[in-house]
């Protein structure tokens, strides 16, 4: 797992126990990037995972506020930060999509270069194959409007979702 996985997760919601759970059961390791799909709400919360990978990134979602002090929170994290969409280039992934909100999906499935494009919101996993592109929503790390606590792995050998 170490340098070559994708950490994909959504809609903490402050759920601070859960993001103690994921330090806890990775520690000592590191992922090659955590992405956070947004409504992470407590943006100090992320300091916790911050040791489990080299890259960070985050999407703003319907319930964070990005302002003077979190943007300051998420630079001292070196965690990079943008609305909905935002493209990254991960080596070994190629390009990927983030969004929060599902809104740009059918855009994106019909272009060419991302690989992957990820999602949250919807506080559902979901994983489905189209047009050349993995679609990757990891459901939710907080019970709210959610069953199950959940998050996703991308690797060489494709997505697997975890449970909390």
């Amino acid at each position: 797992m170490e340098n070559k996985t994708i950490l994909l997760i959504s809609d903490t919601h402050n759920d601070l126990n859960s993001f103690r759970i994921l330090s806890d059961r990775y520690k000592g390791k590191k992922f090659k990037a955590s992405i956070h799909l947004g409504d992470v709400v407590d943006f100090q919360n992320l300091s916790i995972l911050r040791d489990i990978s080299y890259e960070f990134y985050l999407v703003k979602g319907n319930n964070d506020t990005l302002d003077l002090r979190t943007s300051k929170i998420l630079r001292a994290l070196d965690i990079s930060f943008s609305t909905s969409p935002f493209e990254i280039f991960i080596e070994n992934f190629g390009y990927i999509i983030l969004m929060h909100e599902p809104f740009f999906l059918k855009d994106y499935l019909q272009k060419e270069h991302p690989k992957y494009i990820f999602y949250g919101h919807t506080h559902k996993k979901d994983l489905k194959f189209e047009n050349g592109k993995t679609v990757v929503n990891p459901g939710s790390l907080s019970y709210f409007l959610s069953k199950e606590k959940t998050y996703a792995l991308i690797d060489e050998k494709g997505v697997r979702f975890e449970k909390i």
